[in-house]
């Protein structure tokens, strides 16, 4: 496993509560009433889109280290990232509070995400 993914889990450490509201509402667009498993398979394709972004930064390549960096959930995550980025000071919390909203309103994403429980 890579440090960068790994790291990402420390990194963002604790944004599973912190957006509990958001992630059980989440879980519930997807039809799921196990939101904890729901915030683990968010996070898992945070962490490789940070694992990514350290990839793109350090070695100029776009690695895919976990098969599911080309499905939709992913995809999304990667636009979200990227248009929070570009207003200047990236938030973590406005990312996730945005990717969260946008996951429950895409239907190709939440079935994507739905695979990977």
């Amino acid at each position: 496993m890579d440090m960068a993914h790994e790291a990402g889990h420390l990194v963002i450490g604790g944004w599973k509560l912190r957006h509990s509201d958001s992630v059980r509402e989440a879980a519930s667009a997807l039809g799921r009433s196990d939101a904890y498993r729901v915030a683990c398979a968010i996070e898992e394709h945070v962490v490789a889109l940070v694992q990514l972004k350290v990839d793109l930064r350090y070695y100029g390549e776009r690695r895919v280290t976990h098969g599911y960096m080309e499905n939709a959930a992913f995809a999304l995550a990667e636009r979200v990232w990227s248009e929070v980025e570009s207003c200047g000071e990236f938030s973590f919390e406005h990312f996730i509070e945005e990717y969260l909203r946008r996951l429950r309103e895409s239907e190709e994403a939440k079935g994507a995400l739905a695979e990977c429980l």
